[in-house]
């Protein structure tokens, strides 16, 4: 639902009546070596973020990702590809593990529809990183 009037502070504000789970995946194969690739995922709907699981194959020590919440075709009249948030910064991957990070916020984020989740892939391998990002979404109702 676009413009969605329901605004929760806390994860105990959600309900069956206000919100439905909507998790999403993404998946991409990068390119090895290259800093800052996106990997976008647009919002038809309004929606809350609560969290997200990252796996990656091939990952190098030292590749990092950035989650964050953009404005790519400029929806809210102050330019487009504008970071309206970030999430996480630079988190440190790691190579012996393909699962990198499962993360659970506290406090849910909405991110109107029209707008993008974000995540950038730096890596710093020789090996192309595929990049798999389970985003944990809720549907506003109203």
């Amino acid at each position: 639902m676009q413009n969605s009037t329901f605004i929760a502070k806390k994860l105990e504000d959600f309900t069956r009546d206000c919100v439905l789970f909507d998790g999403i995946g993404v998946q991409k194969l990068l390119t090895a070596g290259q800093a800052n690739q996106n990997i976008d995922l647009a919002m038809t709907d309004d929606v809350f973020v609560t969290g997200g699981k990252l796996r990656v194959k091939n990952a190098n020590f030292g590749d990092t990702v950035c989650l964050q919440v953009v404005d790519v075709n400029n929806v809210l009249g102050f330019g487009a590809n504008l970071v309206l948030a970030q999430f996480i910064t630079n988190w440190g991957l790691v190579d012996d593990q393909e699962q990198q990070f499962d993360e659970d916020s506290p406090y849910p984020a909405k991110v109107p529809a029209g707008l993008y989740l974000r995540l950038v892939y730096t890596s710093t391998g020789t090996v192309a990183p595929n990049v798999i990002m389970n985003w944990d979404l809720h549907k506003a109702k109203y």
